[in-house]
């Protein structure tokens, strides 16, 4: 099965947005240039061709965010709508971490915190200058029947796109239709979720995780408080737009698709 290969972000200024990422996680740009119209076509939002845009990744070459500038954009209020969520960034140390949040242009939704079914995973998350939510995970040891990375970078790669939906049993089989495996489904806290709709901190959500490859995850999140649609694809929202997976035999040749909760993915062909 494929794992996640690069995440698009659509932002109302693009300067702020790559700032955020290089001067905060140490990220590096990569290149600027102008949004590719084929790409931009086949994703149904074509009114961001040649749009400018931005490749960032880290030290070690690997390009894994992409972010597309419309101006008039909308920011849009965290964990309201179906759709994509969130994505998870494996980081060395979440509660340095933290120190370097403070200040810059993320906005803390949730400190440092042992997750509620185990103390081996420490994660806080934050709302970039997008929109989007980031989960900042530090994997301490191993976390069986998961296969969670570690990294001594600052910021990693992402290893989980987490999505909102209005059924796990549904949004886990179309996963798993694509591939992917190992379904696991529990209720659990989600804090940031909680704290951003007003609901009591213990307040438990169904979730579900389905697993790609490299230890890669879909975490899907059924909440316990109504969605609104998933955000419309045409440039006037901004956040987490896509979330593309591919792997190691990987052609270039991709194929868009929308998930249950009309979430948009860029699959790669193998």
């Amino acid at each position: 099965m494929h794992a996640i290969h690069h995440a698009a972000i659509i932002c109302p200024n693009l300067a702020l947005a790559i700032a955020a990422y290089v001067d905060t996680f140490a990220l590096q740009l990569q290149r600027r240039d102008a949004m590719d119209a084929d790409y931009a076509r086949r994703m149904g939002f074509g009114t961001l061709a040649n749009a400018p845009c931005a490749w960032l990744g880290n030290e070690n070459g690997t390009s894994w965010l992409l972010l597309i500038e419309s101006p008039t954009a909308i920011v849009p209020t965290a964990f309201q709508r179906a759709g994509w969520f969130a994505l998870e960034l494996a980081v060395r140390d979440v509660d340095k971490l933290a120190d370097q949040i403070a200040g810059s242009a993320f906005e803390l939704l949730a400190a440092p915190a042992d997750l509620d079914f185990s103390d081996a995973i420490r994660a806080m998350q934050v709302k970039g200058p997008a929109g989007e939510v980031l989960y900042l995970t530090q994997v301490k040891r191993a976390v069986p029947p998961f296969r969670l990375p570690r990294t001594e970078l600052l910021v990693g790669a992402p290893f989980v796109a987490v999505l909102g939906c209005k059924s796990v049993k549904q949004t886990s089989a179309f996963y798993l239709g694509l591939g992917a495996s190992n379904r696991l489904e529990f209720q659990t806290k989600l804090g940031a979720l909680n704290g951003a709709r007003g609901l009591a901190a213990d307040t438990r959500h169904a979730v579900a995780t389905v697993e790609l490859s490299s230890g890669h995850l879909v975490e899907i999140d059924e909440p316990s408080c109504p969605l609104e649609p998933a955000m419309a694809l045409d440039g006037s929202a901004a956040g987490l737009a896509v979330i593309a997976l591919a792997s190691a035999r990987s052609t270039g040749e991709w194929r868009a698709l929308r998930g249950p909760s009309n979430e948009l993915l860029a699959l790669y062909a193998n």
